[in-house]
């Protein structure tokens, strides 16, 4: 039983991402057969002969040209792409913007499912998965999106957007498993129970976080090693600051 939930729930982590994108692809198709508008589109692409193309000429005009009090190289290499694969047919300037919107909507997905796995330790993997698809979803399909998404000169935003979900991803990837499960067997839901844990007299820690890596084990000097260096970081002068403190109890005498 416990080997079927686990490849149900690592069937869900693989086909989640792709759903979110075809869900997304699918509520945003109906742009591929809108054209140009007469709204910055026919300013930036429709006049404008400068990107048009990936040679020498096109990348120094993108690096080196602000139109419309916009700099935007990377904005222009995409439709340097797009101009050579598509020409100026409309539905391949329309149909980049819906794959990276797409590809957002994925990115959105696993910035959703770390956040959420760090915030909400106890929580099981099918819980997770579920809120950071619907988190991912709300983010794809929002109406504020139709703007970026269905008007082609608003790809600098889906574009930055891009860029911006990446650079998060990459950050918090490397803590992607830092959240405690338990130690030593003994279950951790707070700071508070860490703590207490690590305190305890033992031969050694055996540290499991959430996810499936490998536990970490410390001996208690690593521990105590690991605690002065909190303290000396942040300044800690007393160890009873670390913990809260009984509230005092008003003297009755001083009332009166």
């Amino acid at each position: 039983m416990a080997r079927s939930t686990t490849n149900l729930h690592a069937f869900l982590r693989r086909i989640t991402p792709i759903a979110i994108a075809a869900i997304t692809v699918a509520v945003f198709a109906p742009a591929l057969w809108y054209g140009f508008v007469q709204w910055d589109d026919d300013r930036n692409l429709l006049t404008n002969l400068h990107y048009r193309g990936l040679g020498w000429a096109q990348l120094r005009w993108a690096f080196t040209s602000a139109v419309m009090g916009h700099w935007i190289p990377m904005t222009w290499l995409t439709f340097g792409l797009d101009h050579a694969l598509w020409g100026m047919d409309a539905f391949g300037y329309h149909l980049s913007n819906i794959v990276l919107h797409a590809a957002n909507a994925v990115l959105f997905y696993l910035l959703a499912l770390r956040l959420l796995a760090r915030s909400l330790a106890t929580a099981g993997k099918g819980p997770l998965t579920l809120g950071a698809a619907a988190a991912a979803l709300f983010f794809a399909v929002h109406p504020l999106r139709v703007e970026s998404v269905a008007w082609v000169s608003e790809r600098k935003d889906v574009l930055s957007t891009l860029f911006g979900l990446l650079a998060i991803n990459t950050y918090l990837a490397p803590y992607r498993m830092s959240v405690v499960d338990d130690v030593n067997g003994k279950k951790i839901r707070t700071l508070e129970d860490l703590s207490k844990v690590l305190s305890e007299p033992a031969d050694r820690f055996v540290i499991n976080m959430v996810g499936d890596g490998p536990p970490l084990v410390l001996d208690p000097k690593q521990v105590e090693d690991a605690r002065d260096r909190i303290k000396k970081r942040y300044n800690v002068v007393q160890e009873e600051n670390l913990t809260e403190q009984p509230s005092k109890q008003p003297d009755p005498a001083k009332k009166l």
